[in-house]
């Protein structure tokens, strides 16, 4: 499960974005969101590597899922209240920082277990979670796009 919470919300703003599409048609949000979750992630990367290296794991992994947990649910909130596009990738921008902080913990955490197979787990909860969203996503499109 541990896989499968490091990147499910991270899926769940990719999902969003024919979401982000209607409310905002003209923002382009289709080429933004992308850059705006990844160039922040290399940035929280090296920001965790840098800074958050005596931080305890544990304490890291859950303070980061809240505050990413509150970020994913603002985004849809800031585009149906027509917050300011500057706003939505600020947060997105912060989101992806975030995102990163927690992967690499999770990492460190999964390379912490004495069980060699425990990497390839984690990475089979990171695949199945990518597969349930598209899963999802593709029914939720042919049920309610009419």
């Amino acid at each position: 499960m541990l896989g499968v919470g490091s990147i499910l919300m991270i899926n769940a703003v990719f999902t969003d974005l024919n979401f982000f599409d209607q409310n905002m048609p003209n923002a382009r949000l289709d080429f933004l969101i992308p850059i705006m979750l990844n160039v922040p992630q290399i940035l929280g990367q090296l920001f965790s590597i840098k800074y958050l290296s005596q931080v305890p794991i544990k304490a890291l992994i859950i303070t980061m899922t809240l505050i990413c947990a509150v970020i994913c649910t603002l985004l849809p909130v800031f585009v149906a209240t027509n917050a300011k596009l500057v706003l939505t990738l600020v947060a997105m921008g912060y989101f992806g920082i975030f995102m990163a902080i927690i992967n690499s913990a999770m990492i460190g955490y999964v390379s912490l277990i004495k069980n060699p197979k425990a990497m390839s787990v984690y990475m089979v909860g990171c695949s199945t979670n990518s597969q349930i969203v598209i899963v999802i996503s593709v029914i939720c499109i042919f049920a309610f796009d009419g």
